[in-house]
Parts: C-alpha cells; structure tokens; sequence
C-alpha cells in the first residue's frame, strides 16, 4: 500500500488459517478509512500480482503471489528480501515493513530499526508491536509502541518511542529555565505517552508537556510560567526563542 495512506501498523496475534497452518496478523489502520486486518501465508510461487510506485523512491513495492511483499529496483530486478506486510518508501526514504509478528521502519539501503536502536538486516529483524507514521510539521516524529517481557513473573510493560527520519529514538531533555543537559533529566521512552505529536510540535498529558524539538517542561513549571506571562503567551515559542538565543 502507498505509505501516504497509512496512518499506523500494529501486530496482531498469530493465527490458524483453514488448513491449519499458522499465518501473522496485522492491522493497518488508514488515515481516511477503518481498520483493515490482514492475515499472511507462505506459499512457493513469487509471480508480481501488483505493483506500487514510489513517488519518492526507484524502489517499486510488489505484492507476489505467495501473499508475501518485496521490491524491485529500477530494472525491474525483483530484490531479495521478503515480507508479510510492507509500504512504499516515504520522502524520508523509509517504508514500514513486517515480519513475523512484527512491524518496523526499514531505509532504503534495506537496513530496518530494532529495539536497541541498531539498524539490522532481514536475516535479523526485531521489530515492535505498532508504528505510526511520521507526524507532521518541521520536526516529524513516528510513534511506536514496544511490550517488554521479563518485567517480573508473567508481566510486561508497554512502552513507547518517537522516532526521527534519521532512525534515532529522540531523546528529550528537561527544561526548567535552562536546558538540561545530564542524563537524569533526559529520557527517549515512556509508558505514559501514547500519541502523535500536533503539526505544532506539542504533546501533553496531565504531567509534562513535550516539544518535538527534543525537550519537555512539568506541570510545576508551566503553572510558573503562565503566572508570570500569562496564559495567553506561548510558552514553547518562549523557550525556543530562548534557546536559539543562548545558541547565538
């Protein structure tokens, strides 16, 4: 499917098809349509059955007919690596792919992220359990959702990641005045954050509010703020202004 159509990929569970044999689900969710739930099964046959271009990308997306996805170069050379699910590549050069239970970011050189922030290829893939598309605005973020085992006996944590172009889990840093520069204060997942960011490049909850920039500020700081500007001043233009001050 064409990238500019997707809204986010999640893995579902692994299912038994008619016949018995196990197939990966997934469900695509599009950006002006419900959810479409997909279940993929290996067979032998890699005859092209469709064929999606990129508008960004000489990579052209196919769908085979053993039901898996893969690419062609310019040529038409159809390219070694398979999948359950793919995408077309984004003006970033990235396309969302998904193997075995599960979905990840993959470049054009076909190296794909993984959970420890190393770009991998196909024979090692480690993907997460959802990927959103990148949000819009000048500092574009993905989304994406990894469950974590060993918690303790039977648990598990569901975290979440922002991810940037550059395939880099952004880090975000406390500000309190002046920029926090020590790990202590600066964090790349949380399990309480579950959304997109806004086109303006802000994403609150009941406790801080972040910056697609790459920084954050608490509630403590924010009632501070608007007591002493008011709550009509914008209080991340401040702090950008700010920064590129100091910067200067």
């Amino acid at each position: 499917m064409q990238i500019e159509n997707i809204r986010s990929i999640m893995a579902g569970k692994d299912e038994l098809d008619t016949e018995g044999n196990i197939v990966h689900g997934y469900y695509i969710k599009g950006r002006s349509s419900s959810d479409m739930h997909i279940a993929t099964k290996i067979d032998c046959e890699e005859r092209v059955l469709k064929s999606y271009k990129s508008n960004y990308s000489p990579f052209t997306l196919v769908y085979l007919a053993n039901n898996t996805y893969a690419y062609q170069n310019a040529c038409g050379t159809l390219l070694p690596y398979r999948f359950d699910y793919a995408t077309t590549f984004n003006e970033y050069g990235l396309a969302m792919v998904c193997l075995n239970g599960k979905v990840t970011w993959m470049n054009d050189n076909f190296e794909m992220l993984t959970y420890g922030e190393k770009l991998k290829d196909e024979d090692n893939f480690d993907g997460f359990d959802k990927v959103h598309n990148f949000s819009a605005g000048n500092n574009p973020l993905s989304l994406v959702d990894h469950i974590v085992s060993g918690m303790g006996e039977n648990e598990s944590m569901k975290i979440y990641f922002y991810v940037t172009p550059e395939l880099k889990f952004k880090k975000f840093y406390k500000f309190d005045g002046q920029l926090a520069k020590i790990y202590e204060n600066c964090f790349t997942y949380a399990n309480n954050f579950s959304n997109d960011f806004t086109k303006a490049g802000t994403l609150f909850d009941e406790h801080l509010l972040l910056s697609s920039e790459g920084y954050y500020v608490n509630s403590e700081y924010v009632i501070k703020y608007v007591m002493e500007h008011g709550i009509s001043s914008p209080i991340f233009h401040s702090i950008d202004r700010l920064l590129r001050e100091r910067k200067k």
